[in-house]
């Protein structure tokens, strides 16, 4: 089973996003809108939201219905439909199959099908914004 100790240090996107900004206007301070136009400009960002989500969900509702699922994604979705960002493999990442010894059936069965359904939802809930 999965650390529950794992989830301690989760940042929630809405943190994530403020620190950002503190990061912005830092960069700002120190080398003007222009430098820090430059700075941010050419950085690389990574963006991988929900996997932490799903893991917390199916370790405290192991027997969910797919209601319950629907419901979870959902919200999920509802959150980050701004960030443009499909969920990848999460229960195949090699820190699962360190911290649960039967990682790789979990994988198969309950987070990649969660994965699959969020980019399904993700992506109606894009189309939705295109309208």
């Amino acid at each position: 089973m999965l650390s529950s100790c794992v989830f301690e240090l989760q940042i929630d996107l809405s943190t994530q996003l403020s620190y950002f900004k503190e990061v912005e206007e830092s960069l700002r301070e120190k080398y003007g809108v222009a430098g820090a136009r430059n700075v941010l400009g050419s950085a690389v960002y990574l963006f991988s939201v929900g996997g932490n989500d799903y893991v917390q969900f199916y370790m405290s509702k192991p027997n969910a219905t797919q209601s319950d699922r629907r419901a979870y994604v959902g919200e999920v979705v509802g959150n980050i439909t701004a960030v443009l960002s499909n969920v990848g493999p999460i229960g195949c990442l090699p820190g699962e199959h360190v911290k649960s010894p039967n990682a790789s059936k979990w994988c198969a069965k309950k987070l990649l099908a969660h994965s699959r359904l969020h980019n399904r939802m993700l992506a109606i809930a894009l189309r939705k914004l295109e309208g």
